[in-house]
């Protein structure tokens, strides 16, 4: 028997707000433009209430950065299937079904971070999920002479322009779709060397020779956030270690905790550790219970330094692509 089998165990004082990928109300709403046949899903599925990239050129919308691709909401509409053994409820429309991406509307959409009305809302390029901050924060980065080998190794040249994390979606000429850095193996953080690349589809790496290699953070979209979106939690002097094998991510240290209460399952942002890591708690190794001890996750960068951590279980906020 699973250990949450679905059984109703609580009963809401308040009734939810909404549910992630519900429309926010009855204003003017459009869809993304498609090939005649519409987008279905990649392989690994599509999530409903985060952003998604419709390719005209294979008709697929996945919550992956795709080049040459329209960026849309991923709004709810009954088509999610629950495919899991046991499984009793899911938010992902399995690979080759239809998804229908919004342009334009407003939403409740799911943010890994909290957020102020008015701030630009942000898709992480790996998973769609939203994240709010000011204009002019979209994360970019390029080499022109960067490679990859069939074990999904990425060498960057020297003609590097910005800084990889963790997370950013890696895409070039021969590059499948979906690629991502999921940890750098050698040089300066952030900076030339050799990164392991991994697709969330699973499909083959193949050989690639020097040219040029964009990497993607995350992206700026045209919606603005609507409503407050509150953090879960909040340390200060807190740091986050670099991963060290065979473990699956770094160890996260939670110093002060100011605000709420940590627990696995959060996303984590803070100091250098960006939207585009996409990090979050596995479970807890020591200390106070959500408190101040020892977390393990599963972020595959840098150490980052004492810091302010915040960690947030996704939050649905409201969106609107409106002025407000």
């Amino acid at each position: 028997m699973p250990n949450n089998p679905g059984f109703q165990t609580f009963v809401n004082n308040e009734l939810p707000l909404a549910v992630a990928g519900d429309f926010a109300s009855v204003n003017p709403r459009a869809s993304v433009l498609g090939n005649p046949f519409g987008y279905v899903t990649p392989p690994a599925g599509t999530t409903v209430g985060a952003m998604a990239w419709g390719n005209p050129a294979t008709g697929l919308a996945g919550n992956y950065y795709v080049a040459n691709s329209a960026l849309g909401f991923v709004h709810r509409e009954g088509n999610a299937l629950i495919t899991p053994f046991l499984g009793f409820a899911t938010m992902t429309i399995p690979g080759g079904l239809r998804v229908t991406l919004f342009a334009e509307g407003d939403f409740w959409g799911v943010f890994t971070g909290g957020g102020t009305v008015g701030q630009t809302v942000y898709a992480n390029p790996l998973t769609g999920l939203l994240s709010a901050a000011a204009a002019g924060g979209t994360l970019n980065a390029n080499s022109t002479a960067s490679s990859l080998a069939t074990t999904g190794v990425l060498t960057v040249g020297a003609t590097l322009t910005g800084t990889i994390t963790v997370g950013m979606v890696v895409t070039g000429a021969g590059i499948p779709d979906g690629c991502y850095v999921s940890s750098q193996l050698t040089g300066t953080a952030g900076s030339t060397g050799t990164y392991q690349l991994t697709n969330v589809n699973g499909t083959a790496f193949p050989t690639v020779g020097s040219e040029l290699v964009n990497f993607w953070g995350i992206q700026a979209t045209q919606w603005l956030v609507a409503t407050p979106i509150l953090v879960g939690a909040i340390a200060t002097g807190s740091s986050v270690a670099a991963a060290v094998a065979p473990a699956v991510g770094g160890i996260l240290t939670v110093g002060t905790v100011t605000q709420g209460v940590f627990a696995a399952g959060q996303f984590i942002t803070g100091g250098t550790l960006g939207a585009t890591a996409n990090a979050q708690i596995l479970y807890q190794l020591s200390g106070t219970v959500g408190g101040a001890g020892t977390y393990q996750t599963n972020y595959a960068g840098p150490a980052v330094t004492s810091t302010t951590i915040t960690g947030t279980a996704g939050q649905l906020g409201k969106i609107s692509d409106l002025a407000l």
